[in-house]
């Protein structure tokens, strides 16, 4: 096929669109021929758009693209003709294949990989998803970003690697007790008991794909960055788990491993109706009502924006307790660290908590592995358009990301929840 006939203009009427669909059905085996007319009827509509004409003049030969690497000066309408159009060599195709015409289906082929739209996974013609990392003659060769910050609970945390997929783990139940006796007196019994909590690990896990266009014409480490987006993602689950998870809809449904804010037993301090009513003394108190060994090392952890309510609070003559230039820290010296899993001031939930005291060491973060990495091009993977790609035949590479973790919230009772209204 010449170049002239390859970006020649296509039409097809409704006799032509029979004709090419009795061709396909009369091609194949009676066995599947019904399937095929079904499947033809819902690629292509039973009333064409219009008998116009649809060029199939390739991108960048005398017109600019838009954003999304489609043809800037396309009306709705031809848009959707060259979406019609895809579906036509789609037809032209079936029948190479019935015929034996290889040659024919080749260069359909070819024609159709350059139209096709690439969203699903990184490469090097959609700006979005990797072109602008290409480097240009002027080029600054970095990707900005402004994330949240995460990684309280590995920072916090008692971290635990393990190598199984479960742990079991023990606590101290009741201590033994002693009574006060007389001389040749008998002595009273005690005992002390022990309780076991089995723990399962729970498994996170997501695959990049990119073509190797973009892999090597990229300006930066395109899979290192890739890489610290894992790690990034692995942080802000970690800080889920410890804090937010609800053990039922967040993550899972095993209804174990709750985060603090989740977990029966911890004690609580109401603000109100409202978290924007929170004060100094709400603090306070909520260090009152954890055992000692836990607010001796406790913090509080809380959202930026309650913070920010938390820290204006003035006195009768309207000067800030907390001096504007003091460090994350309450009036009487507790640190403050701020997480950005907790719920914001505007999060409007009531009869909900916000803040969390106490020592997050009392907290069980239980890791299996760190963050596994794991590099194919051979295997068939699925996008993220949930469209299937072939590595190999595609000219793509794909990184796997896998952690497994569980938070486990041993003694409840070390931690107080501020919240509102009921706080449950």
């Amino acid at each position: 096929m010449s170049k002239k006939a390859e970006n020649e203009e296509v039409v097809l009427d409704d006799a032509a669109l029979k004709a090419v669909t009795d061709a396909v059905v009369a091609g194949l085996g009676d066995t599947i021929k019904e399937q095929v007319s079904d499947a033809v009827k819902a690629a292509v509509p039973a009333e064409p758009l219009a008998n116009k004409n649809v060029s199939t003049t390739k991108k960048g030969e005398g017109e600019d693209e838009d954003e999304d690497g489609e043809h800037a000066n396309d009306d709705a309408e031809t848009k959707a003709l060259r979406k019609l159009d895809a579906k036509r060599r789609f037809m032209r195709a079936a029948i190479a294949v019935t015929k034996g015409d290889q040659g024919t289906l080749s260069k359909l082929n070819a024609i159709a990989l350059e139209n096709t739209e690439k969203a699903g996974y990184a490469n090097s013609e959609t700006n979005a998803d990797g072109k602008y990392i290409v480097a240009d003659p002027e080029f600054e060769a970095e990707i900005e970003k402004l994330a949240n910050d995460y990684g309280v609970a590995f920072s916090e945390a008692d971290v635990r690697p393990i190598n199984s997929n479960s742990i079991k783990t023990n606590k101290r139940g009741s201590n033994v007790t002693m009574y006060e006796t007389g001389q040749g007196a008998k002595k009273k019994g005690t005992k002390l008991t022990i309780q076991q909590i089995l723990v399962e690990l729970r498994k996170f896990a997501a695959i990049a794909v990119a073509t190797d266009e973009l892999v090597e014409d990229s300006a930066i480490d395109f899979w290192a960055e890739v890489t610290q987006g894992f790690a990034e993602e692995r942080a802000r689950i970690a800080d889920e788990l410890v804090f937010i998870d609800d053990g039922g809809t967040l993550y899972n449904t095993s209804g174990v491993g709750t985060g603090i804010l989740e977990t029966d037993g911890v004690a609580t301090e109401t603000v109100g109706s409202a978290i924007t009513d929170i004060t100094w003394d709400d603090l306070m108190n909520a260090e009152a009502k954890v055992p000692t060994a836990s607010a001796k090392n406790g913090k509080h952890y809380m959202h930026r924006t309650v913070w920010n309510i938390v820290r204006q609070n003035k006195d009768a003559e309207e000067r800030y307790q907390l001096p504007l230039n003091a460090a994350l820290q309450t009036p009487w010296g507790t640190p403050v660290v701020l997480v950005d899993v907790l719920p914001a001031s505007n999060a409007g939930q009531a009869n909900a908590g916000y803040t969390v005291f106490g020592d997050l060491k009392r907290v069980k973060l239980y890791v299996k592995k760190g963050l596994v990495l794991t590099e194919s091009k051979d295997a068939t993977v699925t996008d993220a358009d949930e469209e299937e790609v072939n590595l190999y035949e595609q000219d793509m590479s794909a990184l796997r990301a896998v952690t497994r973790m569980v938070a486990l919230v041993k003694f409840p009772e070390a931690f107080c929840v501020i919240g509102t209204g009921t706080v449950s």
